[in-house]
């Protein structure tokens, strides 16, 4: 009876810790998938990804010889990215975009900008968190403030 119980109780554990483990394991095969189209995509331009960082659907990296950010973003099949030449950027800004109700504020949105030396070439924005596609908030906006002194480093340089 006793190992009866065990039985039970281990099968009992194993069913609920499952779905964590392959939930884990499928996030991280995901953000392992992103990060190589990633650097597929860089090869491909010519570039090597010598600082990069994946969190959830977005991979990030940059090629310091090159001067190079990269971004790769892909929310619901929903596919962006972005090559651009620090060399060429006037000034990068970060947009982080709140509602504000009462003592609360929620952020809807947050964002690099990208200003350009060039009138010719527009700028352009990367966008790490949009609440209106992704339902919440996970290391973006930590991941935003590290990439935007990072680039802004490069820029300066």
């Amino acid at each position: 009876m006793d190992l009866g119980v065990a039985l039970v109780g281990a099968l009992v554990i194993v069913a609920c810790i499952l779905p964590f483990i392959i939930m884990y394991k499928t996030k991280k095969y995901k953000e392992e998938q992103l990060l190589e189209e990633l650097k597929n995509t860089a090869s491909e331009k010519g570039f090597l990804l010598t600082n990069y960082e994946v969190s959830g659907d977005l991979a990030i990296g940059i090629d310091k010889t090159s001067n190079v950010f990269c971004f790769c973003k892909n929310v619901r099949d929903n596919k962006s990215q972005e090559f651009i030449r620090l060399n060429e950027v006037k000034k990068c800004s970060l947009i982080n975009l709140k509602n504000s109700t009462g003592s609360q504020s929620i952020i809807d949105k947050l964002a690099l900008s990208f200003e350009f030396k060039t009138k010719t070439n527009p700028s352009i924005s990367v966008v790490f968190y949009d609440s209106e596609q992704q339902l919440q908030l996970s290391k973006e906006l930590q991941l935003i403030e590290k990439w935007y002194s990072i680039i802004n480093q490069k820029i300066k340089a």
